[in-house]
């Protein structure tokens, strides 16, 4: 797919060319990257059909763990706004992500970035946390805990949407302690730099901060 910072374009290409992995692995990555440079992108690419075109790609190509990865971060992006939070989900986004980490299990980046989607679509709403309940995260995201007990990130993510769903109601933690300077320096948001240096090489931790 040529590069383009037009949403609309990208989700055009996503619809058309459905069984490319490439195509929808690309769209997924550039989608998340668009849509984490402001509060105005995260509104157009949803308003243009690209949660539907991220959860339709997600569920084409299950077995595809990059696109899969991209596909969670875009959602968690999205979902840093309160307002798109249901729309996410209504949009089959918590089934998407379960589905991922489900699948997924041995990639401890991937459990994050999933973690981090869910936590952003249930932050505000009972009932969306209810609905990530029943999707049955909890014990995906208890196992990929004691699967990886040395990830930082990982057992942060975790341990916060553990505590949205299951323990008392706290405040999300200071964005300095989820995602410390040398990690991610925007709000509340995945570390993105998972996706830059996932398509290369998947399995290394983040190593840059995006401004």
């Amino acid at each position: 797919m040529k590069e383009s910072n037009d949403p609309d374009f990208i989700i055009s290409m996503m619809v058309e060319h459905l069984s490319s992995a490439e195509v929808q692995r690309a769209g997924c990555f550039t989608l998340a990257t668009i849509s984490s440079d402001s509060d105005a992108e995260k509104r157009a690419v949803a308003a243009g059909g690209g949660i539907e075109a991220v959860v339709r790609a997600m569920g084409a190509h299950g077995s595809n763990a990059v696109l899969q990865q991209n596909g969670c971060a875009f959602l968690a992006i999205l979902a840093i706004l309160a307002e798109n939070e249901a729309l996410v989900a209504a949009k089959g986004g918590i089934e998407a992500v379960v589905r991922a980490m489900r699948a997924n299990g041995s990639r401890a980046s991937l459990q994050q970035q999933g973690c981090v989607a869910l936590t952003n679509i249930a932050f505000s709403d009972p009932r969306l946390q209810a609905q990530v309940r029943e999707a049955g995260a909890v014990p995906l995201v208890e196992k990929a805990l004691t699967s990886f007990p040395g990830d930082a990130d990982l057992q942060t993510g975790g341990k916060q949407l553990l505590g949205k769903l299951v323990l008392e109601p706290k405040p999300r933690l200071p964005h300095a302690e989820l995602y410390p300077p040398e990690v991610c320096c925007t709000r509340a948001c995945p570390p993105l730099q998972n996706l830059f240096v996932l398509v290369q090489t998947p399995d290394r931790k983040p190593a840059r901060c995006r401004s």
